[in-house]
């Protein structure tokens, strides 16, 4: 059953949005928020803010919400403690989006070189 809520006219005209982006952008930010506040997985959230994985990982970085905690759980989940096995799970062909957070994968020291 979905769930409806109701926001007060005067609410909805104070929020700076065009109407028409309205109903997609608050979704996505209780996405982010849910997320955040450990209270609905990544795929939870990004299918209720209506983005792909690799959009909601992309705003995830953009917004400095923590996303490299679920890498590394993710990692230990798959048995994978290398770069290449990292790559294999996490770039398209010849994209890898993990490229502009290499430093910051660095840094927490949990993959073998």
């Amino acid at each position: 059953m979905p769930l409806i809520l109701t926001i007060p006219d005067e609410l909805i005209e104070a929020i700076k949005l065009p109407k028409g982006r309205l109903e997609s952008e608050l979704k996505k930010e209780f996405a982010f928020f849910l997320y955040k506040k450990g209270m609905a997985t990544m795929g939870v959230a990004r299918r209720l803010a209506g983005i792909s994985k690799w959009e909601f990982i992309d705003s995830l970085g953009e917004r400095k919400i923590d996303w490299l905690s679920w890498i590394v759980k993710r990692l230990f989940s798959e048995n994978c403690s290398s770069w290449s096995c990292l790559q294999r799970m996490y770039c398209r062909g010849e994209k890898c989006f993990l490229e502009r957070y290499t430093q910051e994968i660095n840094e927490n020291r949990f993959l073998d070189k």
